[in-house]
């Protein structure tokens, strides 16, 4: 193979792969022992524009050891990140591969097509030794490698950390050990995390996390119009389960810098002079259109189970109309439970309890008067979201 563009591979894989391959293949002894050998190099290997680098492999047969000899190296920048090398001999049955990974400030974005369906925008660097043994169709990996500047997205709360610690790997787990976070406002939180997996698929995760004042909600109404904004907060987060199935499990108390708008009143014009408008929620067309919005963010596959204790560092939006401005805000005391099912069927339980708070009233462009809302006036949550009771006295 010579000078082979790679950007062939694009419609196969749907990822924007550029670099030019050249390779050598030889089979020797046919009709005897088929004995495979290679040499391959790729230059300037990208993977969605971010530079993998000069890949050079190389398996050769070794006929005084009768094992095939296997170097495979990646240089990005000038430096060697991947040193690979070893032996695969087909006569020890049980564990043919024998092979040593070196890797020197190996970027972790290389990994980001494996699990984006959680995380996105991996980046920073690993260094640590692995070994491989095993059999080429089920190749076992052992090793700890440790973590320089390290960063991530959590996809469903599009939430950026920096991170270090250690990635670790074992015959059937991926783990991540004394991980240490930082949200953008440099507040901390540390977890630890292990991801099973049969053969590098079926994988599960176990991961357990602790953190003070800190960001575990950035969303929008584009992401998620369930709920969304800044979340910052106090407790602990437990995620378990296979990747397509995930549950969420969080016992949290907010903290200062938290604004989180809930839509509960739909976005329809208002329609009628009455001071207060009533919704018929149990009507098909007003199903319809709460489906509509509630489809922005897939969350089928994920369930949620959130224990809030919410305070009044927290700012809380309630929106009755979105585009007529009708728009409860406040701060406050509550016991909250948030919970999705992986039908995505969304419930909210519980009472918050005003310390102070406005409800901006809005009619047509004739009125847009803001009443301030007395101290102990409630809003409070039996399941559906959309049909809260309110008891408030402005």
């Amino acid at each position: 193979v010579s000078e082979l563009d790679l950007s062939i591979l694009n419609p196969i894989t749907g990822r924007d792969i550029t670099g030019t391959l050249n390779a050598l293949f030889k089979l020797n002894d046919y009709y005897e022992a088929a004995q495979l050998q290679n040499e391959l190099s790729i230059d300037s290997l990208t993977v969605d524009k971010f530079l993998i680098g000069d890949v050079m492999g190389e398996n050769l047969w070794d006929p005084s050891e009768r094992e095939f000899v296997i170097g495979f190296f990646i240089d990005r920048n000038g430096n060697r990140i991947v040193d690979l090398s070893g032996t695969y001999k087909p006569s020890r049955t049980a564990l043919p591969l024998d092979i040593s990974a070196k890797l020197k400030e190996a970027n972790l974005k290389i990994v980001e097509p494996f699990f984006d369906e959680m995380f996105s925008g991996i980046g920073g660097t690993i260094t640590g030794d692995y070994r491989i043994t095993g059999k080429l169709e089920a190749p076992a990996i052992e090793g700890e490698g440790t973590v320089s500047d390290g960063q991530l997205m959590i996809n469903y709360l599009q939430t950026t950390y920096q991170f270090t610690g250690i990635i670790g790997l074992s015959p059937n787990s991926i783990y991540f050990k004394n991980i240490e976070l930082t949200d953008v406002l440099r507040n901390q939180g540390r977890l630890n995390a292990t991801l099973s997996h049969q053969a590098f698929k079926s994988m599960r995760i176990n991961l357990d996390a602790s953190f003070r004042n800190f960001q575990v909600l950035n969303t929008t109404e584009f992401d998620n119009s369930l709920f969304y904004g800044q979340g910052y907060a106090t407790g602990d987060l437990n995620i378990t389960g296979p990747l397509n199935n995930l549950r969420f499990t969080s016992t949290a108390r907010t903290d200062k810098n938290t604004r989180v708008l809930i839509p509960i009143g739909g976005t329809e014009d208002v329609e009628k002079k009455e001071f207060i408008r009533f919704v018929n929620f149990a009507d098909s067309t007003y199903q319809s259109s709460l489906q509509e919005v509630a489809t922005k963010l897939d969350l089928s596959g994920i369930t949620l189970d959130f224990n809030l204790d919410i305070t009044p560092d927290a700012l809380f939006e309630i929106i009755l109309d979105y585009k007529a401005g009708d728009i409860i805000r406040g701060r406050g005391n509550g016991e909250i439970q948030l919970q999705l099912d992986t039908r995505g069927e969304f419930n909210m339980f519980g009472p918050f309890v005003f310390e102070q708070g406005a409800y901006n009233f809005t009619l047509y462009d004739i009125i847009n008067k803001e009443f301030e809302i007395q101290r102990g006036s409630r809003i409070t949550w039996f399941g559906d979201p959309y049909a809260a009771t309110l008891d408030i006295a402005a």
